[in-house]
C-alpha cells in the first residue's frame, strides 16, 4: 500500500531556509557543481564517481541547486501550497544568484591561478 505524499516534509525542507541564506547555502552547491564540471575532464575512467560523490554531498548537506533542487519548489507550487510568484522570487532567483556567483567563484579562482602558474 502507497503512502500518500505529505506537503509538510517538502515545505519544510523549501520554506524552513530565511530569504537571505538561499544565496549563501546555493553559493556552496554552485562551487561543487563547478568543481564537478572542472573535475570532469581529469577523472578519466572515475567520472562516474566524481558525479556521485559530489552529487551526494549536495544532497545530504540540504543545498539548494536552481536545476536539481527545484522539484521540492515546483512540488509545492503545482500542489497549490506555494504561489509560482513566491515560488521564483524566494527561492528560484536567490538560489540562481549563489548558484552563479559559486560557480563564477571556483572557475576565476582556477582560471586566475592557471595564469600565475603560466607566467612563471
Amino acid at each position: 500500500m502507497a503512502m500518500p505524499i505529505s506537503c509538510s516534509a517538502f515545505r519544510r525542507t523549501a520554506l524552513i531556509l530565511a530569504l537571505l541564506q538561499w544565496p549563501v547555502y546555493g553559493y556552496v552547491a554552485g562551487w561543487l557543481i563547478a568543481l564537478m564540471v572542472w573535475l570532469l575532464p581529469f577523472a578519466e575512467a572515475a567520472r562516474i564517481w566524481v558525479v556521485i560523490i559530489l552529487s551526494y554531498v549536495i544532497g545530504i548537506g540540504y543545498l539548494p541547486h536552481v536545476i536539481a533542487g527545484s522539484v521540492e519548489a515546483f512540488y509545492l507550487v503545482a500542489d497549490g501550497a506555494l504561489p509560482f510568484s513566491v515560488c521564483i522570487c524566494r527561492y528560484v532567483i536567490p538560489v540562481l544568484i549563489g548558484n552563479v556567483i559559486g560557480g563564477v567563484a571556483l572557475v576565476a579562482i582556477g582560471a586566475h591561478t592557471e595564469f600565475i602558474e603560466a607566467s612563471e
